[in-house]
């Protein structure tokens, strides 16, 4: 056994020890910031890497500069694949959580939601497993699912406050989820 032979496994070794470690790091971000474990990263540095072997190989792009091509590009790709596109200027809900409003003034989330599921009936955005229920007016069949979450030092009245909003907006079902459950 050849001491190249040992250094390039090493090598091999620590880069896959890096990409763990920026995994593991995105999950821990993730479910320490939202209390929810949520794997949905993963995908987009599958795609990044996939993309950067491809920018190599067949494009010709030296590594570094594939690299910058593989992070500008799973995002874009996510976008274009789910059929989202980008808040603009003059769009309701700009996506800046201030801009929503404040538990006394929850009008602005529900103007947000109202339009968001005004797009998901436009766009025939189902429910899972409701695209050929016909049975159902398609109103019913849209997706208006809403978690609001809350923490125990919240009043009570103000989150039903913020909850009588969201379901005035049209949403079914409403859950809550309280922060620092025992």
């Amino acid at each position: 056994m050849s001491w190249d032979y040992l250094f390039v496994q090493a090598a091999n070794g620590a880069v896959v020890g890096v990409i763990y470690a920026l995994i593991a790091v995105g999950v821990t971000l993730i479910f320490s910031i939202l209390k929810i474990v949520n794997f949905a990263h993963g995908d987009l540095y599958m795609l990044g890497g996939y993309c950067a072997y491809y920018v190599i190989e067949y494009l010709g792009v030296p590594p570094l500069g594939a690299m910058v091509v593989s992070m500008a590009a799973p995002p874009d790709l996510s976008l274009r694949l789910n059929n989202h596109t980008s808040p603009q200027a003059g769009d309701i809900c700009l996506g800046v959580v201030p801009d929503y409003g404040s538990v006394n003034e929850p009008n602005n989330l529900a103007l947000c939601l109202a339009h968001t599921f005004q797009q998901r009936l436009q766009t025939r955005a189902y429910k899972v497993g409701m695209e050929t229920r016909a049975d159902l007016k398609e109103e019913e069949r849209i997706e208006k699912t809403v978690f609001v979450k809350a923490p125990r030092a919240m009043k009570y009245g103000d989150v039903v406050k913020v909850i009588d909003a969201i379901k005035g907006a049209g949403a079914s079902p409403v859950g809550l989820q309280v922060d620092d459950l025992p």
